[in-house]
């Protein structure tokens, strides 16, 4: 996991120079990426289509307990229709990666196991319950 840069120097400053703990939202955002969100959320899919983030509330079920250094998604995470579509221009969009937010800031991305190709016009696009699982290691 490739924690977002602004992210990862507050947990450093929270741990080491007894600073406050990074304040997250309570919602976290889920991003869409076409390659490696690397430290700032880069590569993110295009907002000339209908593509949006998706909120999903902290605290509320949503993930499972962590277990193991890990946890899951309890539910699926559905983003909008691609209605039209996510490029803005028709072209199909590959997604290689989920990024997660919180208001602005790039907290981390992981890869997707499977990349996958949004067309236009497609529904259902979505990170099935238990696709999506965070780890430290």
């Amino acid at each position: 996991m490739a924690l977002g840069t602004t992210f990862a120097n507050g947990l450093l400053d929270w741990i080491f120079r007894a600073g406050s703990a990074p304040t997250l939202d309570a919602e976290l955002s889920f991003s869409l990426h076409t390659d490696d969100p690397g430290g700032d959320g880069s590569n993110e899919v295009g907002s000339g289509g209908e593509y949006t983030r998706v909120d999903v509330t902290r605290g509320t079920g949503e993930f499972a307990d962590a277990s193991n250094k890990a946890t899951s998604n309890t539910n699926a995470i559905t983003f909008p229709d691609a209605d039209p579509d996510y490029s803005g221009d028709g072209s199909p969009v590959t997604v290689t990666h989920l990024g997660v937010w919180s208001d602005t800031t790039f907290l981390f991305g992981l890869p997707l196991t499977t990349p996958r190709t949004i067309t236009a016009g497609q529904t259902n696009i979505r990170i099935a319950a238990g696709d999506f699982d965070p780890s430290l290691t």
